[in-house]
């Protein structure tokens, strides 16, 4: 019976023991949440005293001078915008002759004779036999030479050179 009692004894001080560490640890926990709250508070206001010294006009400057370089910088590209529309051949223009410019650059262009070579007299009556037949259509050139081909006209004008 006795054993009984200290039994009941201990279940009784496990009891009130659990509930004072309970209450403890809970009474501990909101001592440390005040105890940073306080800190972060103080923290704040010294840094909210400095800003409000110190920087706040800096800050409330930069943020006008922003701003309004952002509302300058979107106007400018609106009359930019609309200046490329409004001149938009002229600008094409203006950037096919650059083009075909910086192209020149890079071709080879080979030096001019002094004199154009003169053709051999073989040559001669061929060549002049040529260029009258290139002021001639196809179907005159065909008709003339009796060619029944429908082809290119330097085509014609070889199969003609070639029945001379």
């Amino acid at each position: 019976m006795f054993s009984l009692h200290i039994f009941e004894a201990l279940a009784r001080f496990t009891a009130i023991s659990s509930e004072f560490f309970t209450l403890s640890f809970l009474v501990f926990s909101i001592n440390v949440l005040l105890t940073i709250t306080g800190k972060v508070f103080r923290a704040g206001t010294i840094t909210g005293k400095f800003y409000k010294t110190h920087l706040h006009h800096h800050t409330v400057r930069l943020l006008k001078i922003t701003l309004q370089l952002i509302g300058l910088s979107c106007y400018a590209l609106y009359k930019l915008t609309e200046y490329t529309y409004n001149h938009r051949r002229e600008i094409l223009s203006t950037l096919n002759t650059a083009r075909h410019q910086v192209g020149n650059l890079f071709t080879y262009k080979s030096p001019a004779p002094a004199t154009a070579p003169a053709t051999a007299p073989a040559i001669q009556p061929f060549y002049h036999l040529a260029t009258q037949l290139q002021t001639l259509t196809n179907a005159q050139i065909r008709q003339q030479f009796s060619l029944k081909a429908r082809t290119r006209k330097t085509h014609l004008i070889a199969y003609a050179l070639a029945t001379v």
